[in-house]
């Protein structure tokens, strides 16, 4: 293989990797501290808010340091995070007690324990991003549609495969230890990165990032996913792990849409033509969802979808130069 086969393989071995990873501890950190704070939904609703804060300030914090100190500095700050990360990492966290609280026990908890971990992870796809369009000089658009496909694979893997098959315990040392190899993934594609000259315009993401239709296209199906969930796992069809489904068509939409542009707008915009209508006689006389719950949820699944695919699409067909994609990761993550 070439050496510039053997890179991508590299980056995209790391970078899924690193998503998988990110989308199976959320459900087995929720599991361990559960029993600890009661158990209701509150726990699972602060867990994902710890992971989407997270993602957020990985994303602000490695663009921030790109912008003002360079790559080569936010290399440095990325791996030194994951190090920390590794030294700080429990197997399983032990629960704290702040007085304030179950939300704010679970997001303290969890700050402590894997408050690096997150950074590293909420800013890998950025980061790796920009290390492969430095290291093999072409566009590292595709590695998104590699990161989404990881995210996938582990939110489908934990409760099929992990959950049954190892205990508590076992799967947080299993965890851990994936996370070093990740960690040594990203020192790899680092090296090859910052052993090349820097992008034109100095490989920094550019000042002022900020752009409202990139946020909004992101924001949107991020709302639909969060409506769509609510809906069909409440008054279409209360039935155990349904939520994965709107999730995993939600991650299907990012890998189709940055694997072929194009197609999945065009593809989302006659998707969406041919639910809505459906849809719209749905909220006003439900004949399908009442006495055919199934049909239901694929109804509305069908929608997000479709609003999934034309505005991830778009989104894709928007991208800027590689220079400055850590700005559009950055209004990526805050729409999400």
């Amino acid at each position: 293989p070439s050496p510039s086969r053997l890179a991508a393989a590299a980056f995209a071995t790391t970078v899924a990797v690193s998503a998988a990873l990110l989308f199976a501890v959320q459900p087995m950190l929720g599991k361990a501290l559960l029993p600890a704070y009661g158990g209701g939904a509150a726990i699972w609703t602060a867990v994902m808010l710890f992971f989407q804060i997270g993602l957020l300030a990985g994303s602000a914090l490695f663009h921030a340091v790109s912008t003002l100190l360079g790559a080569r500095a936010a290399a440095m700050v990325h791996l030194g995070l994951a190090i920390l990360g590794l030294v700080l990492v429990p197997v399983v966290p032990a629960p704290r007690d702040t007085g304030l609280g179950p939300t704010f026990d679970v997001l303290v908890t969890l700050g402590l324990a894997y408050g690096p971990v997150v950074l590293v992870l909420g800013a890998n796809a950025a980061a790796l991003q920009a290390w492969y369009a430095r290291a093999v000089g072409q566009a590292p658009w595709w590695l998104y549609a590699v990161s989404n496909a990881g995210s996938f694979l582990g939110l489908l893997a934990y409760p099929l495969l992990i959950e049954s098959a190892f205990t508590l315990h076992q799967q947080g040392a299993l965890w851990v230890q994936a996370f070093g190899i990740c960690a040594a993934g990203l020192a790899a594609c680092a090296w090859m990165a910052l052993r090349r000259p820097a992008l034109r315009g100095g490989g920094q993401a550019r000042p002022g990032a900020f752009r409202l239709d990139w946020l909004i296209l992101a924001a949107l199906p991020s709302s639909l996913l969060l409506g769509v969930t609510e809906h069909v796992t409440v008054m279409v069809a209360p039935v155990p792990m349904l939520w994965v489904v709107p999730l995993a068509v939600y991650l299907a939409s990012w890998i189709l849409a940055f694997a072929h542009p194009e197609a999945a707008a065009r593809w989302g915009r006659v998707t969406v033509m041919a639910v809505c209508p459906l849809l719209l006689m749905e909220f006003h006389h439900p004949v399908i969802s009442a006495p055919h719950p199934a049909i239901g949820v694929a109804l509305h699944v069908a929608g997000l979808l479709g609003a999934g695919l034309m505005a991830h699409g778009m989104l894709a067909l928007r991208r800027p130069p590689a220079a400055a994609l850590t700005g559009f990761y950055l209004n990526v993550s805050l729409g999400g």
